[in-house]
């Protein structure tokens, strides 16, 4: 309601949880000589053509009025802001329009016409009511925080595979702009191979996926679970995560290690190459141990499948999304 104590003259409104996917030029167009447009209310609006729904609205002029009635009745008997706009507009007799009839291809709604549609729809203006909210859902790409990688910046993951040791790539890992590093790992004595910067730590928050002694103050949550403070945080969705691994095994008996979690968050948020070392993908060709500072040979893990990794980051290579230092 404040919203119609300060804005007057041509004003565009959305909620905040709503995804704008286009140049919203578009909906402005369509609005400009409208005196009020609002949502019809996607739900409601199936029975009830008049019902209203608040996240989207375009006026010009004074909206004052609105504000005025609404100190004077208060909310008693409306269930929110949207009914009492309804019971306004209606008594009042003031004019109004709703978007779905003036730019009908302008805007949806994720539930009704994206998620359970069957040929969703693909308007520029995304809104979203309820459950999920835009970040919970990985559907349509969502800034769920600012992204801790800034556009031109180069970015390198280091793996804790053995064949780190094979080059002394220290002083080129910690030329990045951005070096991440995952679960738990080491640096101290092995920086002539492995580097000893860290801007990002990408971990999985569980047992020993956090390195004694580590500062952590970038942090990349790999199961959307912040398991101790720090400055930083960036939380990989449930639903991120879950739907790699039903890409391989509808039963889950398959999981995605973490280094495979980081490099296909990063590149589905914006990344546009990313530079590897110490990705063995669990092989055990040439090394029979798994971490580069253990001197215990270990048989390769179950949950994992190595192959099928090696196979989805080769595609990446030959995409030019990867490159092997």
């Amino acid at each position: 309601m404040e919203l119609f104590r300060v804005f007057s003259g041509q004003t565009l409104y959305f909620d905040l949880d709503t995804i704008i996917r286009a140049d919203a030029s578009v909906v402005v167009d369509a609005a400009r000589n409208s005196r009020f447009v609002i949502l019809r209310d996607f739900y409601r609006g199936i029975n009830d053509r008049s019902a209203m729904g608040s996240g989207m609205m375009w006026w010009s002029g004074d909206m004052r009025w609105v504000l005025d009635k609404w100190l004077a009745e208060g909310c008693a008997g409306h269930r929110g802001d949207q009914d009492f706009l309804e019971k306004c507009f209606k008594e009042g007799g003031q004019k109004f329009e709703f978007w779905q009839d003036i730019a009908p291809e302008m805007v949806c709604s994720f539930k009704a016409d994206i998620r359970d549609a069957k040929h969703p729809s693909t308007a520029p203006v995304v809104c979203f009511h309820g459950r999920p909210r835009p970040w919970e859902q990985d559907v349509i790409p969502y800034p769920r925080a600012k992204h801790p990688i800034l556009p031109g910046q180069n970015v390198v993951v280091v793996g804790n595979g053995p064949s780190i040791k094979r080059q002394k790539l220290g002083r080129i890992i910690d030329s990045f702009d951005h070096v991440i590093r995952i679960n738990y790992f080491e640096t101290d004595g092995f920086d002539e191979w492995a580097g000893n910067r860290t801007t990002i730590h990408a971990t999985h928050g569980k047992h020993n996926g956090k390195k004694g002694g580590y500062s952590c103050d970038h942090t990349l949550w790999l199961h959307e679970h912040k398991a101790w403070e720090c400055r930083h945080s960036w939380l990989v969705p449930k639903s991120f995560y879950w739907n790699l691994v039903s890409q391989w095994t509808p039963d889950k008996s398959i999981l995605p290690s973490a280094g495979f979690v980081t490099v296909a968050w990063l590149l589905a948020n914006g990344v546009q190459r990313v530079h590897l070392a110490g990705f063995d993908h669990f092989s055990k060709e040439r090394d029979p141990i798994h971490h580069y500072w253990e001197s215990i040979a270990k048989t390769q893990p179950k949950e994992h499948s190595p192959q099928r990794e090696a196979d989805v980051f080769e595609q990446w290579r030959q995409d030019g999304n990867v490159t092997y230092l």
